[in-house]
């Protein structure tokens, strides 16, 4: 086994107990999907987030040789999968939760967007951080400036989103969102 493949193990771990999250979210979900009444941005947001991490694995495949060389690397790959956690958690009521906001995803939502936006805005930072850091996406390469301004416009995104707290808003910080998503698999695939 080499540094690679032993660093790694960390990563998938995180990796897995967000899938576990997920899943289990949309488990208590359905348990009461009579009780629930859906929201579609929270919904929308449901499907977006579960597609980034998805991209953002298929994406560190291509960089997951530098995970050995560099700790701080290395370290910002334990954060993001640590950061869709915690985005997941805030998507996702517990059934206590259902509970409590009488089956309203709306009201679930608005009392958890502040934290789901931040999360947002912490992982597309740490994208424009890590891309200046370590992948050589500075201000003199054309290609790291699309980045980083693709980047920092769903940050902006999220923060409207995160102050406006109205449908318009979350649509706009999803579009915004989805475009980055679509190009960057475009990029990876296309």
């Amino acid at each position: 086994m080499n540094d690679v493949e032993f660093l790694m193990i960390f990563v998938t771990m995180i990796v897995a107990f967000d899938i576990s999250l997920y899943l289990g979210g949309i488990g208590t979900s359905l348990k009461h999907r009579k009780s629930i009444s859906v929201y579609l941005p929270h919904f929308l947001w449901q499907i977006l987030t579960i597609l980034l991490a998805i991209q953002w694995w298929w994406a560190f495949r291509k960089f997951a040789n530098r995970v050995g060389d560099n700790i701080g690397f290395f370290t910002l790959m334990l954060i993001i999968p640590m950061v869709f956690f915690l985005a997941i958690q805030f998507l996702f009521p517990s059934e206590k939760e259902i509970d409590e906001y009488k089956g309203s995803m709306e009201a679930f939502f608005r009392e958890n967007s502040n934290f789901f936006y931040f999360c947002i805005i912490l992982l597309f930072g740490i994208y424009i951080f890590n891309g200046i850091l370590f992948l050589d996406e500075g201000f003199a390469d054309p290609n790291g400036i699309r980045n980083i301004c693709l980047r920092f416009v769903v940050i902006l995104s999220a923060i409207a989103g995160m102050y406006w707290k109205r449908a318009c808003t979350d649509f706009l910080a999803m579009a915004m969102t989805t475009i980055v998503l679509v190009f960057y698999t475009w990029l990876r695939f296309g």
